[in-house]
């Protein structure tokens, strides 16, 4: 679900309405998804509360579309057989350096959903703060392993870049990318 909200958020097909959705799923993510991942079936209302930020979070990406760590989280859900929300989460730090490192600040207003103080610092710290949180946040909910420890070999790092240049999701990515830029990033996270 986060992943769905900040790749909407970076779609270059986002718009005010996608948008509203998906800084609104984050800002409930933030809140609802750690007490939903420590207390589990204990805490209803959180888990009511990630259930609604998930279906925003779908219904922005659905009209925005997505970006380059769903093309990747396609091929390892496909070959490896990882589990969507695992792939994504394994894939979205990655993706979210290489595209910031090439557009400046196109995550500042995920950040400011997140709480964070990225108003008035440039655009590149607001993107490096954002992302350093991300990596933090994934970590607490026992999202921050490598792909290796999922099997994923390097050994497979062709198949894997020539079926994830094929898929669509990273069409309307923030930045393009390459299958070079695939292969870097595959190995980023192996």
């Amino acid at each position: 679900a986060m992943t769905h909200a900040i790749e909407a958020i970076a779609a270059v097909t986002a718009t005010d309405y996608t948008n509203s959705l998906a800084l609104e799923a984050i800002r409930i993510l933030m809140k609802y998804l750690p007490r939903a991942y420590k207390n589990g079936a204990k805490d209803e209302l959180a888990r009511e509360k990630v259930h609604n930020a998930a279906t925003m979070a779908g219904m922005a990406f659905t009209n925005a579309f997505l970006g380059l760590c769903h093309s990747m989280a396609h091929k390892l859900g496909a070959m490896f057989h990882l589990p969507h929300g695992l792939a994504n989460a394994l894939c979205l730090v990655a993706g979210m350096r290489f595209c910031a490192a090439r557009q400046p600040g196109v995550y500042r207003r995920v950040g400011l959903a997140c709480g964070l103080e990225v108003q008035r610092v440039p655009a590149d710290e607001a993107d490096r703060r954002t992302i350093d949180f991300m990596a933090q946040f994934l970590a607490g909910l026992g999202l921050g392993s490598r792909l290796r420890a999922h099997g994923v070999k390097v050994e497979q790092l062709d198949a894997l870049v020539a079926q994830a240049i094929e898929d669509p999701c990273h069409q309307t990515n923030v930045v393009p990318v390459t299958a070079a830029a695939f292969r870097a990033l595959f190995l980023e996270v192996i």
